[in-house]
Parts: C-alpha cells; sequence; structure tokens
C-alpha cells in the first residue's frame, strides 16, 4: 500500500523540466556583450589593437576570428586566465559572458 502511495505521488507532477542553458543568455552576440569587454580589457594601445604591438588586433571580431578559430581565446582567457593582463582583470561575469559567447559558436551578430 504504501508503494502504491509513493508512486501516486511520483506521478502527479507531468510537466517537463525547462531545459537548462547553463545559465547562459543564448542571445549573446559580440556586437552587443563581447565589444565593450574587449574593447576595455583587450584591444587597448599595444596590446591587440591596429599597432601590432601584440598577437592580434581585436579591434574588430575579423581581426579575433583567426584566434577564435584557433582557440587561443579561448585557452588564454577561459582556461588559462593569464589574459587580459594583469590576470583577473575580468570580473566573474565577464568571464562568464565570455565563456557562454565561445561556447555558442562565438555569433558576431
Amino acid at each position: 500500500l504504501m508503494l502504491l502511495f509513493l508512486l501516486l505521488l511520483a506521478c502527479t507532477n507531468d510537466k517537463l523540466p525547462e531545459p537548462q542553458t547553463g545559465g547562459c543568455d543564448p542571445a549573446l552576440v559580440y556586437d552587443g556583450a563581447i565589444k565593450p569587454i574587449i574593447n576595455n580589457s583587450c584591444a587597448l594601445s599595444g596590446c591587440h589593437d591596429a599597432s601590432g604591438g601584440g598577437p592580434g588586433n581585436f579591434l574588430t571580431y575579423e581581426g579575433m576570428l583567426g584566434s577564435l578559430n584557433n582557440g587561443a581565446i579561448e585557452t588564454r582567457v577561459v582556461v588559462q586566465r593569464d589574459m587580459p593582463i594583469p590576470p583577473g582583470e575580468l570580473s566573474a561575469e565577464d568571464l562568464e559572458t565570455i565563456r557562454c559567447w565561445l561556447d555558442a559558436g562565438f555569433p558576431e551578430n
């Protein structure tokens, strides 16, 4: 009788759980969310700008694309966390935003 009661209780919720996105906004795009982070932390004079002082020009999406496609940005920013310099420069929120954007295939807009 107790088993029957437990089975009935288990069947009272017929709704399927909502799919989990891992806390990521599926609408994250470079133009809206990532460009401001990059401009404030990476595309600085002598780092990743048009001067050629560092590896890659991160002033534009196209300039970052090579480093996105080969995984360099993910490795340095998300995995090793040694970029931007000084390490730890990104807030936890910015780091999570970048991780989500990378996981989504780094959409431009």
